[in-house]
């Protein structure tokens, strides 16, 4: 059974991620009036991070590609923090790591401890709480 699992769970990876491109690719279309100017430069770059973001993870809306994007990250810093454990939904936490504290994701990986990390996240919640209001 154990065995069966192991070789299925590959494939349906697969699956999962052919049909979310599938999806987003045909569920999101642009109206005509509001289309931007696909000759601009930022458009095209804007449009290519969020094809590579939805690499990363399929858990990445729209909504989530365009804050990653909106806080200025490539491709390449929001794979880093995904791939040391932050979640789609993370995105103004690792700006503020970056920011506000001066960590990437590598530093924050090797150089806090799971109590650091906790304090970071209360500091987070602190600065968030005075800039919203």
């Amino acid at each position: 059974m154990k065995s069966t699992l192991m070789k299925i769970f590959p494939i349906v990876i697969i699956v999962v991620v052919i049909a979310s491109f599938f999806i987003s690719s045909f569920s999101n279309s642009p109206s005509s009036q509001n289309e931007p100017n696909k000759n601009d430069k930022s458009y095209t770059e804007e449009k290519e991070i969020k094809k590579e973001i939805q690499n990363i993870s399929y858990y990445f809306t729209e909504e989530l590609k365009q804050e990653w994007i909106s806080y200025g990250f490539t491709y390449e810093t929001c794979a880093d923090w995904i791939n040391i454990g932050f979640k789609p939904t993370e995105a103004e936490y690792a700006y503020w790591l970056e920011k506000e504290v001066d960590f990437e994701p590598l530093k924050y990986l090797n150089e806090t401890s799971p109590e650091d990390q906790a304090n970071l996240r209360e500091q987070f919640k602190e600065w968030k709480r005075k800039n919203d209001n």
